[in-house]
């Protein structure tokens, strides 16, 4: 037979999340979960010139299409 003990754990949470572009507060829906949105995180390796930095940063649905069209090879 197994007992248990109940623990609180101390746990993070995304509260908000904001467009690194056009710094506008991703929405949340009906249910409490953001809207859909483009997050990239990247840590640089050896051959870079940003050797073990880390970059991330989120992108609203709205600024990613605009951006997407800047690219000179089309996805």
């Amino acid at each position: 037979m197994k007992k248990y003990k109940k623990v609180s754990i101390e746990k993070e949470i995304v509260e908000e999340v904001y467009c690194n572009i056009c710094g506008e507060k991703i929405a949340k829906n009906s249910h409490n979960h953001f809207e859909d949105f483009l997050h990239i995180e990247k840590v640089w390796g050896y051959d870079s010139k940003k050797d073990g930095k880390k970059d991330d940063f989120d992108v609203c649905q709205h600024c990613y299409e605009e951006w997407v069209k800047t690219f000179k090879i089309s996805i």
